[in-house]
Order: C-alpha cells, then sequence, then structure tokens
C-alpha cells in the first residue's frame, strides 16, 4: 500500500498532514488529516492572514479571547487538511463557514462537494477533510477524570460495557465521549440530542485499537487511539474501515517532532 509521507511543517504551529486510507472489500476512500500544537505562549493572531475575507470579518465580532483562539486554530488545521486534498498554497482563498448549527462548511471554487470535521482543545487541533460521499469525523480530547459527570450522561449498559474492559475507567469514559461526539458531528446534530441517542453497544480492542458500534446508527463505526492523556476517535462509515497504522505513524512522529512538554501528550496503544 502506497501512502504520501507525513509532513512536519517548518512554521509555528507545529503541523503535521498525512493522507488517511479507508479500505473496503472492493473499493476505498482517502481523507486528509491535520494535527497541530499550539503551546501555552503561541501567538494566534499571527495566523489573521490566513482568513479568508468572510472569515475575518467574523473573527472580529469575537469578543472573548479564548473563542478566538479556538477559532484560529479550527481554522488553521482545517484548512490545511483541505489544502493538502485541494493542492491549494493559499489558504486564504478556502473559506470553512458555518451552516445552521456551526457546522463547518468549505467554500472553495475548485469543489462543491469537499467537507472537514475539526476538533481542538489541550493545546491541540485537528481535522479532516474529505469527500461528502464519505462522511467521517474526528474528536480528540484530554483523558477526563469525571467519574460523576460521565455516570450521568451514559446508559446503563454503556456504564456496564465500561467496567468489562481491561484498562482504566477514566480512560475508558473519555472514549466514549469522543465517539459519541465524533459521531453527533458526523450526523450535524452535535450533542444537541439526547446522549442516548448515540449509544454505544460494542467495544473491542484490536491490535492496539479500540473499536465502537452503535445502537442506533448501525451502518458507522468509531476507531480509537489512546495518547498519553489523550484519545482521538474517529468515526466512519462501517464497511470502509480506517486504516489506523498510518493515523498511528502520524501521530507517533508528530509527537516526537513536536516541542511538546512531558506529559502533556504521548503515544500508544490500548492494552
Amino acid at each position: 500500500m502506497n501512502y504520501i509521507s507525513a509532513r512536519l511543517l517548518s512554521t509555528n504551529p507545529n503541523t503535521m498532514m498525512q493522507e488517511l486510507l479507508f479500505e473496503g472489500v472492493t473499493r476505498e476512500y482517502k481523507a486528509h488529516f491535520c494535527i497541530s500544537y499550539f503551546p501555552e505562549d503561541y501567538r494566534y493572531a499571527d495566523m489573521k492572514p490566513i482568513l479568508h475575507p468572510k472569515e475575518l470579518e467574523y473573527y472580529t465580532t469575537l469578543r472573548f479571547e479564548r473563542r478566538a483562539q479556538s477559532y484560529l486554530a479550527g481554522r488553521y488545521v482545517a484548512k490545511k487538511a483541505a489544502s493538502l486534498l485541494f493542492k491549494e498554497d493559499n489558504m486564504a482563498s478556502i473559506c470553512i463557514d458555518q451552516g445552521i448549527f456551526y457546522q463547518p462548511i468549505v467554500i472553495y471554487p475548485a469543489s462543491s462537494n469537499t467537507q472537514v470535521s475539526i476538533t481542538h482543545g489541550g493545546g491541540l487541533a485537528a481535522a479532516l477533510a474529505f469527500s461528502e460521499r464519505f462522511p467521517l469525523a474526528i474528536d480528540i480530547e484530554k483523558i477526563l477524570i469525571k467519574k460523576e459527570f460521565f455516570m450521568s450522561q451514559f446508559t446503563d449498559p454503556e456504564i456496564t460495557l465500561i467496567q468489562s474492559l481491561s484498562f482504566a475507567n477514566d480512560t475508558a469514559f473519555t472514549v466514549l465521549w469522543t465517539v459519541k461526539e465524533a459521531l453527533s458531528k458526523t450526523l450535524k446534530t452535535g450533542l444537541m440530542a439526547p446522549l442516548s441517542i448515540y449509544e454505544v453497544n460494542h467495544m473491542e480492542v484490536k491490535d492496539g485499537v479500540l473499536y465502537s458500534s452503535f445502537a442506533n446508527f448501525m451502518q458507522y463505526s468509531a476507531a480509537s487511539l489512546i495518547f498519553d492523556t489523550y484519545v482521538c476517535s474517529i468515526v466512519y462509515p462501517k464497511r470502509m474501515p480506517l486504516v489506523v497504522g498510518t493515523l498511528n505513524e502520524t501521530l507517533v512522529r508528530f509527537m516526537a517532532i513536536s516541542k511538546i512538554p512531558p506529559n502533556k501528550i504521548g503515544g500508544g496503544f490500548f492494552q
């Protein structure tokens, strides 16, 4: 199998991009992945030149610094992923607009059917760019120690399922949260519907990856990787599974090359 090489960009923020493969029995689909690390002292305002005029107009209305930073970080990784797909060097020519439910909408003259999924938090931001023919979503979260909160959000069968796994409950709860959030992005509902609708009915560790399936959306599956204090989950059409090794190798290289403080992010597999 031939993959393009993951590339660490020389400019800040530390960024890596990779083509991901989803492989079925008779066909395959590709998506483009981007992840960036933003240190605490990063000058987010330096990224304003990448904004499309429509994005810049919206950016100037943001009054809270954290919201402005997350907006810039999200647009940066989304545009990087899309630029790899479009082979477009001028990121300002790509507009990541917002839909009625605040879902990202890609506006680019040469493409009318490209979508992106964005996630950010804990100094990291990541995105997937893909064809609307092949719906995907990504979520990355720091492993949270909020057992009481999670117990109130998940169904009894999900809690029983988590307790049957061989790793820490905090990790399992965070995986379940990221899987549900990624599915909600795929469905373009966000977490505005009862979480029980996104109920996970099966979780299985295989070759160091945790795979999940859904009670009400049987056409989708999720693959989750743990990276020290973070979990990354991608939801995809069930019959076209992700070739996970490429994503894991990219994240491991990203950690090793990026200037990330110890214990901020690490790499590893579920056991």
